[in-house]
Parts: structure tokens; sequence; C-alpha cells
């Protein structure tokens, strides 16, 4: 089943499943492929408590604004010795969905799916403000506790088509951010921990545990494991 879900702030995205192939218009396109659990493992054993941020890489975008806003999708407190869980699966609808402002509010409205695989498709009606600056449309991702936060975001134009490709990439930050707070994810990215479902030493795992050591780019240890099913 198809999902629309509405964000807070004042961006409006829809979650996608990325299928291996692209979303048709037959009736065989509602069914989705088998969803994937994902699970991060955060543990400090930094030495003293700290709070943690998670952030998605940010996708790959085809129109709308030319700069992509990464956004803190998860923040959490963990005492020193202690760690939390941050869940997630697969789902992404890769749907089509139309744009519209109502009462002031962007709005999406499915129509056809057209949107290519590994991605999902904005179009964009002609009543934004112009120049817009104030509505963004882009990705959210729904964690463990059934909330949607933003995760990236670009400003949305009159009249277009905005192609977003996320990525099963998050990095792990000893950072305190507020959810859905735009960040400037480089520099950030420098001391924190990568994780990479898509590639690398993570490609084909589904949970990985991500250790805080000290300080610094060398302050984390990742290990990953495949075959997470809850």
């Amino acid at each position: 089943m198809r999902t629309m879900l509405s964000l807070l702030l004042t961006l409006t995205c829809a979650v996608a499943h990325v299928s291996a192939q692209a979303s048709s218009s037959s009736s065989s396109s509602s069914s989705s492929p088998s969803t994937i659990y994902y699970r991060i493992t955060i543990s400090n054993e930094s030495g003293r408590d700290g709070t943690y941020s998670v952030f998605l890489q940010p996708p790959e975008v085809t129109g709308g604004g030319s700069d992509v806003f990464a956004h803190a999708w998860v923040t959490a407190f963990v005492q020193t010795g202690g760690s939390v869980d941050v869940r997630t699966t697969s789902d992404w609808y890769a749907c089509t969905f139309e744009m519209r402002v109502v009462n002031d509010a962007p709005t999406l409205i499915e129509v056809l799916p057209e949107a290519t695989a590994g991605a999902y498709e904005i179009i964009t009606g002609d009543d934004m403000p112009n120049p817009n600056e104030e509505y963004l449309v882009g990705l959210g991702k729904m964690n463990d506790l059934g909330v949607v936060t933003v995760a990236a975001s670009v400003l949305a134009h009159n009249m277009d088509s905005v192609m977003i490709v996320p990525a099963m990439r998050f990095y792990v930050s000893a950072s305190e951010h507020m959810a859905g707070e735009i960040v400037d994810l480089a520099s950030v990215a420098g001391e924190a921990a990568e994780v990479d479902f898509g590639g690398g030493a993570g490609r084909g795992g589904s949970f990985a545990v991500v250790t805080h050591t000290g300080t610094g780019t060398g302050a984390w240890d990742i290990s990953y494991e495949a075959g997470l099913t809850t």
C-alpha cells in the first residue's frame, strides 16, 4: 500500500520504497518488495556521557534548488558505558507525487507512478512564490518510534520535476542537534562514524554497531552483521 506522509516545518515529502525496478502504472506496481529492517547500535565507550546525532547521506537530487540541505535525523543521549538502538526500514515508495500549495501549505497529491528505478519524483505546480525562499521538498525517514523526520531538502521551484535518489548511508556524530535541524554536514562528517549499508564493508548488511571510543577522526569502531529481520 502506498503511503503519503506530511512532515512538520515547511517541508512535505514522500517516503518511497526504492526497488530494483522502476514503478509502472499497472496493477502489479501496487505490491512492494519485502521490507528490509536496519538497526544501528550506538555504544558510548568514550568515558563521558554524550549526545549523538544521526544524519543521512544527502540524496542525489535533480531539479529544485542547487543546494541540498542536510537535516539531523535522530538525536539521542547515551550515558558512558551505555548504548542506544536506532532502527529503520527500507520503506521508500517509488511513486510520483504532484505538489500544490493548498491554504498556503505545500501538499503532495499522488499521480501515476513514473519515477525512475532507485528514485522518487516530486512534480511542482505553478503556485509557488517566485522567488521561493520558504517551501522545500525532499527526503524523510521513519525512525523506530514511527516518527518521520526530514533528512534532506531542496528549495522548490514552480513547474519543476525534482528527482530524488536516496542512499542507505548514515553518519553518527558526537554532537547535539534537534531532529529536523538543518546542519552543515561537511563540518561534522569529518569526525563522524560513517555507516554505509550500500557499499564497502557494510554492503548487504542490515545491522551495524558503532562504538564511540574517544575524540577526533579515529574515535569510532564500526562492525556490520547481515540477516536482521526485526
